[in-house]
């Protein structure tokens, strides 16, 4: 029996003994996937609670779990349980952290944040990963040619050190095109690691992203369509290698809301 099951019995119920204390929110998501290529995962469905907690204006948090059964007998249920705070430390500093159990391989995933006067600092962690920490990141809003960019500029910890560097540019209100680039400081060899790039239709309830990532010698394009209480989702991915790739189709949709 996964250690973490005991972990989501006891999420569910302070999900149910809380309730008055902050709304719970349910989202149902389904996703169907072509079975062309096999590294393309199967047909899918995610339940998601989560309920929201409220301590006055300055503090703030939610448990949140999600069960994903599965539909192939050889392959095992996923379940997650978060749990996730903020508060106002002062007029200028503001404190968060997640703590995320994940099943069946019992991974704990836990982040922090500091945030103060545009600059945000923080930090991540991996049970699966031998490092204490897996990143350190600061980012920074700036100015560039006219354009508000955002800055990223962390070190990856997992294994050989790498320094990573992103920056989100937004060309005009419809589009972001943000190069994320690594490079090793044993050797000084720089490499694009992704270029996202992120567009809103003029209408404002469709949006998209494309990805090109080439280490794994892939792209991708993602569109998504806000529908009441949901967002349609169709994926596309192509390998630049000429290789079979994969599509899906999900549609995720907030089911009820009571508290």
């Amino acid at each position: 029996v996964p250690t973490s099951e005991p972990c989501t019995m006891i999420a569910i119920g302070v999900l149910a003994v809380t309730a008055g204390l902050g709304p719970l929110q349910g989202k149902l998501a389904l996703s169907l996937r072509d079975q062309s290529s096999l590294a393309s995962p199967g047909n899918e469905a995610t339940l998601e609670l989560r309920r929201g907690f409220s301590f006055g204006s300055d503090k703030l948090s939610a448990l949140i779990v999600k069960f994903t059964p599965k539909f192939d007998r050889d392959a095992r249920d996923k379940i997650e349980v978060s749990a996730s705070a903020a508060m106002r430390a002062s007029d200028d500093v503001v404190l968060s952290g997640e703590a995320t159990v994940k099943s069946p391989d019992n991974r704990l995933e836990v982040k922090g944040a500091v945030k103060t006067r545009g600059y945000t600092l923080s930090v991540e962690h991996d049970s699966a990963d031998s490092a204490a920490l897996s990143l350190i990141e600061a980012s920074k809003g700036v100015t560039l040619a006219g354009k508000p960019c955002r800055l990223n500029a962390g070190v990856r910890l997992v294994g050989e050190p790498v320094v990573l560097a992103k920056l989100q540019v937004a060309v005009d209100s419809d589009l972001k095109i943000t190069p994320i680039v690594s490079c090793r400081p044993s050797d000084g060899k720089y490499a694009l690691v992704k270029l996202e790039l992120n567009g809103v239709a003029k209408g404002g309830n469709v949006g998209w992203k494309a990805d090109i990532v080439p280490a794994r010698a892939e792209a991708s394009l993602e569109v998504k369509e806000a529908v009441e209480h949901g967002v349609w989702v169709v994926k596309a991915t192509v390998p630049t290698d000429g290789s079979i790739g994969s599509t899906s189709l999900a549609l995720r949709r907030g089911i009820f809301w009571w508290g």
